[in-house]
């Protein structure tokens, strides 16, 4: 068992709610998830979703620790129970705090985030909310919500794009069908505003994951690192971007090893920025994209 409440992350995720930075890991697998506030720039930690049992006081299966009491420790009375088994990829908080599961059998679940407490931690809703299935899809592996406009973006499976190589289903593939769901969480709709198929799936090319900024949607290959860009309000293709040489001797022969990849960011410019992990030599790798012409 961790002695510590520090989750060993593999990503990160950082968002402002009410004017504080929170700091969000999230483990290769998907399962497990630290929290962490901060104290000018030390990051304190101060919340824990994990599917694993492993934590200092944990119960067994789906569950919260919120440090109610800030003194970093993980007390047994601040353990919550949500579920007795793993059913879904943790991860991708959004703007205000909310934190998304990417359901086994194509359910949407959210942790809400209520505000933050006097420290400046956030606090959670003490249940795990199904939001429903997502109408035409099998599961869902990836989600993405976007508060602003009410819009839900997935990637999964669909009775005519099913999984057919094998892969774990705990976290390896990033699905084959991709869509927007507008109107999702406020209008109640399940209903896909386009679907569109991720341009290669087979034994050696499968999407990982993605991620939305601005008006682009991307994707990147697992094997390649090959990141495809999609027009995030029809679902159209538009560019193909190849890493180069300049990665070294394995530049078409990699591995893009975590759920959430890909971190896409619009500028002020309307130009974007990519940071996307990497896995052979450990390396991130950087685009930097222009605005698009209209």
């Amino acid at each position: 068992r961790h002695p510590t409440p520090f989750p060993r992350g593999t990503m990160a995720f950082v968002c402002r709610i009410a004017g504080q930075r929170i700091l969000y890991t999230l483990d290769m697998n998907g399962g497990e998830m630290g929290v962490y506030r901060f104290e000018g720039e030390r990051a304190v930690p101060c919340g824990v979703f994990t599917d694993t049992g492993t934590w200092q006081n944990s119960p067994k299966g789906r569950c919260m620790w919120y440090d109610a009491d800030g003194d970093q420790q993980l007390d047994a009375d601040e353990w919550t129970v949500f579920g007795t088994k793993r059913d879904g990829i943790l991860g991708s908080p959004d703007s205000a705090g909310n934190l998304w599961h990417a359901g086994w059998g194509n359910r949407v679940r959210v942790n809400a985030c209520t505000g933050l407490d006097a420290r400046g931690a956030p606090v959670y809703a003490a249940e795990l909310a199904d939001l429903g299935g997502i109408e035409g899809f099998t599961n869902l592996d990836r989600v993405k919500y976007i508060p602003a406009t009410d819009t839900l973006f997935v990637c999964g499976n669909t009775p005519d794009r099913p999984r057919t190589f094998g892969e774990d289903k705990h976290f390896i593939t990033g699905g084959r069908v991709l869509a927007r769901i507008d109107r999702f969480w406020k209008g109640g709709n399940r209903t896909p505003t386009w679907t569109a198929d991720v341009r290669r799936y087979d034994a050696g090319h499968d999407v990982k994951g993605f991620d939305v900024a601005g008006d682009l949607l991307f994707t990147v290959e697992r094997q390649t690192s090959i990141v495809e860009v999609f027009d995030a309000a029809s679902g159209e293709h538009i560019q193909q971007l190849v890493p180069g040489p300049e990665l070294g001797p394995v530049a078409n022969h990699v591995w893009v090893d975590i759920p959430y990849p890909i971190r896409a960011h619009q500028r002020k410019d309307g130009s974007y920025l990519l940071i996307m992990e990497e896995d052979v030599y450990g390396k991130n790798i950087l685009w930097r994209i222009a605005a698009r012409r209209r």
